[in-house]
């Protein structure tokens, strides 16, 4: 079962890792973040964050670690909508 968690908290590091952090530096270039759904990003956000939170209360670090990863990375994506409003 650990070596499952393990392979788990990898692979969803690297969906946030390559995935959100590539999205986070596409906006920052183009300022922007103009095509992205905001109610989309929002959820992930929650997810994540629930995520996390549910990690927490059963203390299993497999899943608290990539959750906050993508919960940080998630609230990078959300700034960035307030920050670029204007170019939506």
């Amino acid at each position: 079962m650990q070596i499952l968690g393990l392979i788990a908290s990898i692979l969803t590091i690297l969906l946030v890792f390559i995935g959100l952090v590539s999205q986070v530096i596409i906006n920052f270039k183009r300022k922007s973040c103009r095509g992205l759904s905001l109610i989309y990003f929002i959820i992930i956000f929650f997810a994540y964050s629930a995520w996390s939170m549910y990690g927490v209360s059963i203390s299993d670090w497999y899943l608290i670690i990539p959750q906050i990863a993508g919960a940080i990375i998630s609230l990078i994506l959300l700034f960035q909508f307030y920050l670029y409003r204007k170019s939506i």
